[in-house]
């Protein structure tokens, strides 16, 4: 799924004015008064929601933030509140054939948490360290290098997707996003499917789950089908087929046919061959008898003359 960078922008919260926009990449055409003004309380959360990614789905596109507060003495109110955000175009069509309506978008919203929220996490620690060392952001004298420095982060993750910035003579922020992931996707999620996790995610990259994927994940133990789950966990079936949707587009999770797990034999018309043909039941007993031997070991097998 191919998402398009469309903007980015920087928050602050001043003493005087609140939550102020300082500035957006492109000029004006990021976040408009009414956008920011029913945002705004995202964008600079409380002081205990600052620190980790906030994304916000809206049904053209997606607004990803990391507010961070930075607490000191000398500061107006002993702390100083900033946010970095940026904004994200899905693509048009995020539908998977055979999944629950909402499904594509659900994938899509995760897979660009994923793709962005590193970056803007390494973007807002480089800043509050530039904060706590020249004053980067409070100093009203270097608002001019803050508005060369974030647009050519801008840039460079847009058309190239990495960017190398010099934020003044003794630092440079280095980011880069990470690979695409192949658009290829898994069978759709029903209700008998059988998830199971490819690998044990680490708990940094639990937190950024959607809190539906967070509560699911003790409950996918490879056995359980997504109507198990969705009733050990207590949460409708719809939503647990888009959080596993959304795990299998990331690679997280792999679904499997619930027949998979209890496989049932028929048998063949080719079975009565037996009855007539003693070539047939000659190399039948010949196949047990060696996987009976294989099974058995070497030190089980019986030598000629022991008794039974």
């Amino acid at each position: 799924m191919a998402h398009e960078l469309s903007g980015l922008f920087f928050v602050v919260f001043d003493t005087a004015k609140g939550r102020t926009l300082a500035l957006q990449e492109p000029p004006r055409a990021v976040l408009s008064s009414d956008d920011f003004d029913a945002l705004a309380d995202y964008l600079i959360p409380k002081p205990v929601l600052c620190g980790q990614l906030i994304a916000i789905r809206e049904p053209d596109r997606i607004v990803l933030c990391w507010p961070m507060c930075i607490e000191d003495a000398k500061y107006d109110r002993n702390a100083l509140l900033f946010s970095l955000g940026l904004v994200v175009q899905p693509p048009a069509a995020t539908c998977i054939a055979g999944a629950p309506p909402a499904a594509g978008a659900a994938a899509t919203y995760f897979d660009v948490c994923e793709r962005y929220g590193p970056v803007l996490r390494k973007s807002c620690v480089v800043l509050a360290a530039l904060e706590r060392e020249t004053q980067l952001l409070s100093d009203a004298s270097r608002k001019g290098e803050l508005a060369h420095l974030l647009p050519a982060v801008y840039h460079g993750l847009r058309e190239h997707g990495r960017c190398v910035v010099a934020a003044d003579a003794a630092n440079t922020i280095h980011l880069q996003l990470p690979s695409r992931r192949p658009s290829e996707l898994g069978p759709p999620v029903e209700a008998q499917s059988c998830p199971v996790l490819l690998s044990e995610p680490p708990p940094a990259e639990v937190r950024r789950w959607d809190l539906t994927m967070q509560r699911l994940l003790r409950w996918m133990d490879g056995t359980r089908r997504a109507v198990d789950i969705a009733l050990a966990a207590r949460v409708d079936l719809a939503l647990v087929q888009q959080a596993l949707t959304a795990l299998q587009s990331s690679g997280w999770v792999r679904i499997l046919d619930r027949f998979e797990l209890s496989n049932c034999y028929a048998c063949l018309p080719m079975l009565h061959r037996l009855a007539s043909d003693p070539v047939a039941r000659e190399a039948l007993v010949a196949t047990r008898h060696e996987s009976d031997a294989a099974r058995a070991g070497p030190e089980l097998r019986r030598r000629p003359g022991d008794r039974g």
